[in-house]
């Protein structure tokens, strides 16, 4: 199994750092995002069967909430709580929370374990940098999951 985070033996901003650079960035606001799902969720899943979904890095659940209105259930990773807690409370607000599964996970400390029938992940962030998510591990990673 490959690990997600680089290893490195130069000093390196940890998860908790970055967990809380999202954290923040995510309070300053009410919303950060536009609330709606990445164009190519609708474009390629429409017409697909419902089943079990992973989406890590989540944000604010856009696309955990559009699934979850298709009727699948659905996992949302997510470093901050407060991007979190909008994707519950807007889950509740349409009656789709014994669908939606809200979760504060370092998607480099590993995945659930699945198996699902779609992840996607279409802004987790990562690169070359100390610290950073090695995004080529991260995905072969969710697509054991499938």
């Amino acid at each position: 199994m490959t690990q997600p985070r680089q290893q490195h033996s130069d000093p390196q901003p940890d998860a908790a750092h970055s967990a809380s650079r999202w954290e923040e960035r995510y309070a300053s606001v009410e919303q950060l995002w536009s609330g709606r799902p990445n164009d190519w969720l609708p474009e390629l899943a429409t017409d697909w069967s419902p089943g079990t979904a992973l989406e890590i890095g989540c944000g604010e659940g856009a696309d955990v909430l559009w699934l979850a209105e298709r009727g699948w259930r659905v996992i949302g990773l997510d470093l901050s709580a407060t991007a979190i807690g909008r994707l519950t409370r807007q889950a509740e607000r349409l009656g789709i929370s014994s669908r939606v599964t809200g979760r504060v996970h370092d998607a480099g400390d590993g995945l659930p374990a699945g198996p699902f029938d779609l992840v996607t992940s279409f802004y987790v962030h990562g690169g070359t940098e100390p610290g950073s998510l090695d995004l080529v591990a991260l995905l072969s990673d969710a697509a054991a999951r499938v």
